[in-house]
This record gives structure tokens, C-alpha cells and sequence, in this order.
């Protein structure tokens, strides 16, 4: 799925723009991280107070929804990837990519210059 850099101060403020996508999608390849994707994520408890009868959707795509407890730890949410970057035989909206890797990564890489710009971290 890709290396994830999340920004937690646009997941907690409950909102979804467009312009400020919440996390970075990275593919490790030749020792270096390549932006491949976005990831749009709400808190689902944050987004239902102020929207209770509207699903967030973005490109006129609906969010998927991720229950609580999940494998990230985080209450439940939704979020929506964007491979804008690489392309996703499955459609540029589906959650997984099969053409994107992790193999080789590690967690001590360097953080990539455009997430330090955007105000990113692990």
C-alpha cells in the first residue's frame, strides 16, 4: 500500500479539503521515497457530528469506512486514497495498489523532502 506520512493535525480537525490531503502515500525504490498517492482520513465520530446524514465522498467517490479496533489504532474513520501519482489498474480511487511495493523499506529512511514541506511525519 505505501510508506504512510500523516499530518495529525488535519486527521483531528474533522474536516476534508481537497487541497490538504491528511497523509502522503511514499514507494520505497532505489534507496529513495517516491510520492505515489493521498490518503483523505476523518475521524468517523468527528465527521458525523457536523454531517450526520451526508457520506464525505471527494472526485464523487465515497469514503470507505474503517471500524474501530483496527490494525492502525485509531478510532472509527474514513478515508479515501488518491493514486495520482502511480497508476492503480484497479481506478485511481480503490484502496489498494498492486503496483506499488514496501519490499526493502525501512523505517529509518529519511523522511522525503515534499512531506517535511508539507508538514508531515511518521
Amino acid at each position: 500500500m505505501g510508506v504512510h506520512f500523516g499530518n495529525a493535525t488535519l486527521i483531528g480537525d474533522g474536516e476534508l479539503d481537497p487541497e490538504r490531503p491528511e497523509l502522503l502515500v511514499y514507494e520505497p525504490k532505489n534507496g529513495q521515497l517516491h510520492l505515489v498517492a493521498v490518503e483523505y482520513l476523518v475521524i468517523a465520530a468527528d465527521r458525523d457530528a457536523k454531517h450526520p446524514t451526508t457520506p464525505p465522498s471527494l472526485l464523487e467517490q465515497l469514503f470507505h469506512y474503517n471500524g474501530s479496533p483496527n490494525r492502525y489504532g485509531l478510532p472509527a474513520f474514513y478515508e479515501l486514497h488518491v493514486w495520482a501519482w502511480q497508476h492503480n489498474p484497479h481506478g485511481m480511487c480503490t484502496e489498494l495498489n498492486p503496483t506499488v511495493s514496501c519490499a526493502g523499506y525501512s523505517p529509518e529512511a529519511a523522511m522525503p523532502a515534499s512531506a517535511e514541506a508539507h508538514g508531515v511525519g511518521h
